[in-house]
């Protein structure tokens, strides 16, 4: 056990990835702690001692996109499309605020991507999200078990308090990033 958050302050989410590189281990966990919209990216031993204070690791913080509670964190790996550059280690987070965001776990948990798709003002809040991660749980660089393009698509899905579910395809945030201003893609 180790403390991750002000004492006090309640966990409001968290997950655990296992950045698998070919060559060592890299057990991450990120934590959202209250109603700031922070997240923290502790780095965990691999070994069988367990976790303590004195081996768990702060390595970053993720913050400037959210203002409100995290309402959900995810993990998903991504193809890079080609098998010579392996494979990329996403962070999903989405917050009350309205906000969602993919973050680089193998980079310290740097911003790739971030957007606001429901208007808090008008009293719609995000209630929940979710990842599909398909190219995660089998297929991967995206390649099937026959070498054939795999058809399949990572996505993410967001409730909202008004009862509508929206979902994005991953592939297309992504190519957003280079883009002015990064309206949000077509809802699906």
């Amino acid at each position: 056990q180790f403390q991750a958050s002000p004492i006090g302050e309640p966990i409001n989410s968290l997950v655990f990835h296992d950045i698998d590189d070919g060559d060592s281990s890299n057990e991450i966990l990120c934590t959202a702690v209250g109603d700031s919209g922070e997240i923290q990216i502790w780095a965990l031993p691999s070994s069988s001692s367990g976790i303590s204070d004195n081996k768990a690791s702060r390595i970053a913080t993720a913050t400037g996109v959210h203002s409100d509670k995290i309402i959900s964190l995810k993990t998903m790996v991504l193809p890079s499309g080609d098998a010579k550059y392996g494979e990329k280690h996403v962070l999903f987070s989405a917050s009350k605020d309205g906000t969602f965001a993919l973050w680089d776990l193998s980079n310290n948990g740097g911003l790739i991507v971030s957007y606001h798709c429901v208007d808090v003002n008008d009293d719609n809040t995000l209630t929940c999200a979710d990842v599909s991660n398909p190219t995660m749980s089998g297929c991967r660089f995206g390649f099937d078990s026959n070498n054939v393009v795999s058809k399949t698509k990572d996505m993410v899905f967001l409730g909202t308090s008004e009862g509508y579910v929206i979902g994005y395809i991953v592939k297309e945030l992504l190519q957003q990033t280079a883009t002015v201003g990064r309206p949000v893609p077509n809802i699906r």
